[in-house]
């Protein structure tokens, strides 16, 4: 896969859900890169991506469209993951009514958000509807939140959060709820 400035992100494939061990986890990851990117998170949770769903009767207003999320919090900068881009292309949907995403697992700082980008574009490839939705994390559970694109297309958002908590950690993640 070529990466560039406007196509930043390597396309992963997995893990869909988080590694659990009791000791140090070392992952080994052989890439040939020019440019690499890396974040430490302190107080991080989980956001597994199960869906964003077109509810309904509604059909995807325009040609393509695109979602991406940014995390925002203290231990975070805010940096955009794009999760589906279909510029000039028809919208990758399930007959569930689900878009097909390229990636679906984030992590978040506890004590920020997870924050969506929603677009349609039309045939030339200009935005003709955009929509910003932010979930605040939990330790574990599923948030689900419906959103209008346009004026009678909703869409549902499904995240399952799951934590990765060592003691110390669950102790400072408490005072997040003040």
């Amino acid at each position: 896969q070529i990466l560039n400035e406007e196509d930043s992100f390597l396309t992963l494939t997995g893990p869909s859900r988080a590694i659990v061990s009791e000791e140090s986890v070392v992952l080994e990851i052989q890439l040939k890169v020019r440019e690499l990117s890396l974040e430490e998170l302190r107080r991080t949770v989980q956001a597994t991506i199960l869906g964003v769903r077109v509810k309904e009767e509604g059909s995807w207003p325009g040609f393509g469209g695109r979602v991406a999320c940014s995390v925002i919090g203290p231990d975070a900068s805010p940096q955009e993951v794009e999760l589906l881009d279909s510029r000039h292309r028809a919208m990758p949907m399930t007959s569930q009514r689900y878009l097909v995403l390229s990636r679906n697992v984030v992590s978040v700082d506890f004590c920020g958000s997870l924050n969506f980008v929603l677009e349609a574009y039309s045939d030339s490839g200009d935005i003709i509807a955009q929509k910003n939705e932010s979930l605040k994390p939990k330790f574990c559970n599923i948030s689900q939140q419906t959103c209008k694109l346009t004026g009678d297309i909703e869409l549902e958002i499904t995240v399952a959060w799951s934590s990765l908590i060592s003691e110390k950690w669950d102790i400072s993640a408490r005072r997040c709820y003040g």
